[in-house]
């Protein structure tokens, strides 16, 4: 092989370990961001299932003003 054919290749090796690390590190920031925006929907919903409990008479099941009774399910489920 001639002095030019081994310096594509070299060249082009280097190139795809460089597309390669890209697509690895935005992989991983998506799945950060993944979990993140799912820890913030969670979160919503366990402020609204508070709120709901709050404003609802305590004849339907509520609080009544007040958070006392007010329970939340497993976070790991």
């Amino acid at each position: 092989m001639g002095q030019q054919q081994l310096l594509l290749i070299v060249l082009s090796v280097i190139i795809v370990g460089v597309a390669i690390a890209v697509g690895v590190t935005r992989f991983q920031s998506n799945a950060v961001e993944s979990n993140r925006q799912a820890v913030i929907s969670d979160l919503v919903n366990y402020s609204a299932k508070a709120q709901r409990f709050y404003r609802t008479p305590t004849q339907l099941g509520g609080g009544s003003q007040n958070f006392n009774g007010f329970t939340m399910s497993p976070l790991d489920t």
